[in-house]
């Protein structure tokens, strides 16, 4: 049996929740790096078609600047709330910013 395999079907040993064993065996992967780079490509030609800058993006989020930039180079895994931060900053649906995701 393959080793992953073994220790997902084995794996309460008392301290990790079934999630946490399998994201720590990489059983579990949240969003590719080309879903996040796709997603960031999406904000940042909202954010250009809005003609706003990171900076001024991020003050309308209320997040941080480096952030937003982490976010469209796809470097970033962004939580929910975060992205409905996002859209609403942006003024479209989340659905609008995942679209093609």
């Amino acid at each position: 049996m393959h080793q992953r395999l073994a220790n997902a079907t084995n794996w309460w040993d008392g301290t990790q929740t079934p999630w946490t064993h399998a994201a720590h065996c990489g059983l579990i992967a949240l969003m590719s790096v080309d879903n996040l780079k796709a997603l960031g490509d999406n904000i940042r030609r909202l954010r250009q078609s809005l003609e706003l800058s990171q900076e001024e993006f991020a003050h309308r989020a209320n997040i941080d600047r480096s952030y937003v930039g982490q976010i469209e180079r796809g470097e970033r895994n962004i939580s929910f709330s975060n992205l409905c931060k996002i859209a609403e900053a942006l003024g479209v649906s989340v659905s609008n910013l995942v679209e093609g995701v």
